[in-house]
């Protein structure tokens, strides 16, 4: 995933939760968003205030705007967190590892490897939310912008995907499929997954036009 480009003027969008739906193992979460521009602060200044009415239940809700400089710094400070989590639970690994070859009736070898492996759990747990939540700040906080799961509002920077997810265009005459990079879903595995859905079908659009079958015969 490409680093988010952090400009002065936030193209940024608004999402609120509208429902939930449950079934085959998974969930799938509904929004519904509006766009917005923001400027942030100036370098060396403290977190903006920005205040705004949510366009569905009214909620009067308000964020703070992290400058370009803060939010590089405060997706840094998530990323060493996350590092300190994995060394932690390496740690744990490390010293369980020689545990495991004693005598299972020393109630002390039992509680050390439970210690030890609540120890992996926990840590990998908290690497990765760090690491998520490293991915999720935009510089951009309250109400869990910046936190992930799937929360009643969030506000967050719409990313330029160009790199990512191309244009579907015809090489021979120019004629190009549109697709969504920007479905009514906050940042996340979930919105990705819909703009893969969305540009596949775009490309199987493009095959079935005229040029392309000229050119698969």
């Amino acid at each position: 995933m490409p680093a988010p480009a952090f400009t002065k003027v936030i193209d940024a969008r608004f999402h609120h939760k509208v429902g939930t739906e449950y079934g085959g193992g998974y969930q799938a979460h509904t929004y519904s968003g509006t766009a917005l521009e923001i400027e942030r602060p100036d370098e060396g200044e403290p977190p903006r205030r920005y205040n705004l009415t949510c366009h569905e239940c009214k909620e009067n809700l308000s964020f703070r705007i992290y400058s370009v400089g803060t939010t590089v710094r405060r997706r840094r400070l998530w990323g060493i967190q996350a590092l300190l989590y994995v060394a932690l639970a390496l740690l744990c690994i490390a010293l369980l590892v020689p545990e495991t070859g004693k005598s299972a009736e020393d109630p002390n070898v039992v509680a050390a490897i439970v210690v030890y492996l609540l120890g992996v759990a926990t840590f990998f747990a908290l690497a990765i939310f760090f690491g998520y939540k490293r991915f999720l700040d935009v510089g951009i906080a309250g109400h869990g912008s910046a936190y992930p799961g799937a929360v009643k509002h969030k506000l967050d920077q719409v990313q330029p995907d160009e790199e990512r997810w191309p244009e579907v265009r015809c090489r021979r005459c120019g004629h190009t499929e549109q697709f969504d990079r920007h479905p009514d879903l906050p940042l996340g595995v979930q919105r990705d997954a819909l703009i893969d859905q969305s540009r596949s079908r775009a490309v199987e659009l493009l095959f079935q036009h005229q040029c392309q079958k000229q050119e698969q015969r």
